[in-house]
């Protein structure tokens, strides 16, 4: 079938490329719907690389902007690691795959901020926007973010920004 779709992207005629875009685009929201689904899954206990884990990586890999937000709420859903050497980060699938969406993820969080969260929510925060922007674009983009800020969200960006400097987390 991949043979069928690089000749039909290929192809001469618009509304064949056009049509295979769209087969594919369609395909791409029916995935990404179904790893949702797995992802509201309540595993009875925590596994490694679980259903539910998974779905959330997978969602990552394809950059679903679409799930954001569940992304950002679930940030601090944590599975066990590979290995006791492992890094922490690991553990928390949804910062991971917020690294993976990208920018879109950052807005995500930005977002969350007016709301009341969790200290370990604000590391994981911390960890998904330096590890996109960076410690120099990242620490001026909530600078930038704090200057507009007030109440609980001056309040979380304030604590954002101090576990930011400090660049090494515990989780």
């Amino acid at each position: 079938e991949s043979g069928g779709i690089v000749e039909s992207l290929s192809s001469n005629k618009l509304q064949e490329r056009e049509d295979v875009a769209s087969r594919l685009l369609s395909d791409r929201k029916r995935i990404i719907n179904l790893l949702f689904e797995v992802t509201q899954t309540k595993e009875s206990k925590p596994q490694i690389r679980g259903a539910r884990e998974l779905g959330i990586e997978l969602l990552g890999e394809y950059r679903a902007e679409e799930v954001v937000d569940y992304l950002v709420r679930e940030i601090s859903l944590r599975v066990p690691s590979f290995s006791p050497e492992d890094n922490p980060v690991n553990a928390y699938p949804c910062a991971r795959a917020l690294v993976k969406i990208g920018n879109s993820g950052i807005h995500g969080i930005l977002k969350q901020l007016s709301n009341s969260i969790k200290e370990i929510d604000i590391k994981l925060f911390a960890f998904v926007i330096r590890s996109i922007d960076g410690d120099e674009i990242g620490l001026y983009r909530l600078q930038k973010a704090l200057e507009k800020a007030d109440g609980v969200e001056r309040q979380n960006l304030m604590k954002l920004i101090e576990i930011y400097k400090q660049k090494r987390m515990d989780y």
